[in-house]
């Protein structure tokens, strides 16, 4: 471990006892700190190919892209993962195109060419319903990890969409709030009031009221859950769990899973089966 690391450690865990609201405050903003990467080469050509624009939401410069916009064609809306940009699901890309989609994306609060260096689920709620009111409903989401987890947030907060697929999506809050915890070593109290920070500037009293599994039993439309059994940052299980839980409390269209092997947590964006999977869906 870093002396860095180390250091906010001990700082963090020793706030917690004294001033709990400091240590939140400063886990928080560790916990939620974006990094950008470079847009690889083998999504050039998607990104040159779109229109971009700028929208300004609660005070953010966030980049949005369009790709075969038409008012009369069914929108999808792609959106990606942590540390990823819109244009990271550039196969999905090419095969909505040329099935006669409206396809759009935006790189998250933090990310790409996107302005702020953090971001959360809610932020990106916010993103799609600005989307919404520009552009009408649309047809599917198709979230990868974070974004699947967004997606089915956007949904349960009053986005009207038909049709989900959710990629290796991370379906527990409080999992992604457990792994950051033990990465910095943080103290059962540290990790308490960190918890507690969270649903105060949610406005929940459930990390539930987040996570796809809390989620799942009251949704109504239909989903496609592709995990793949080699993932090494988002167990098979979560999915799995999701899965089993969708729509059980509403009669609605329930969830499939489809699973791969040996593509892991990335390299399964653009495998052509994987692609392939999808747009059967979409046009079931």
């Amino acid at each position: 471990m870093q002396i860095k690391q180390i250091l906010l450690r001990t700082f963090i865990n020793g706030l917690a006892g004294v001033i709990p609201a400091v240590s939140a405050r400063l886990s928080y903003q560790l916990w939620t700190r974006t990094y950008r990467h470079k847009t690889p080469e083998r999504e050039m050509a998607v990104y040159q190919s779109a229109s971009k624009q700028i929208l300004k939401v609660n005070g953010a410069d966030i980049m949005t892209y369009a790709w075969n916009m038409d008012k009369n064609r069914p929108h999808v809306l792609l959106l990606h993962g942590w540390g990823g940009r819109g244009t990271q699901l550039h196969s999905f890309v090419q095969a909505l195109v040329s099935a006669n989609f409206s396809v759009l994306a935006f790189d998250a609060y933090g990310h790409g060419l996107s302005g702020g260096n953090h971001t959360n689920v809610l932020q990106s709620v916010e993103i799609i319903n600005r989307l919404t009111e520009i552009h009408g409903d649309f047809f599917a989401m198709i979230g990868h990890s974070f974004g699947a987890m967004t997606a089915v947030n956007a949904v349960s907060r009053g986005v009207n969409c038909s049709k989900i697929i959710g990629i290796s999506p991370p379906t527990e809050f409080f999992g992604l709030l457990q792994v950051f915890s033990q990465h910095l070593d943080l103290s059962e109290k540290a990790r308490m009031v960190l918890e507690k920070h969270v649903l105060t500037k949610y406005g929940i009293n459930s990390l539930d009221e987040i996570s796809i599994t809390g989620l799942a039993p009251t949704m109504t439309l239909p989903c496609l859950i592709i995990h793949d059994k080699n993932d090494d940052r988002v167990p098979l299980s979560q999915s799995q769990k999701a899965v089993a839980l969708w729509g059980v409390k509403s009669n609605g269209a329930g969830a499939k899973l489809h699973i791969t092997e040996g593509l892991g947590h990335v390299r399964i964006l653009n495998k052509p089966a994987v692609i392939k999977t999808s747009m059967s869906f979409l046009a079931e």
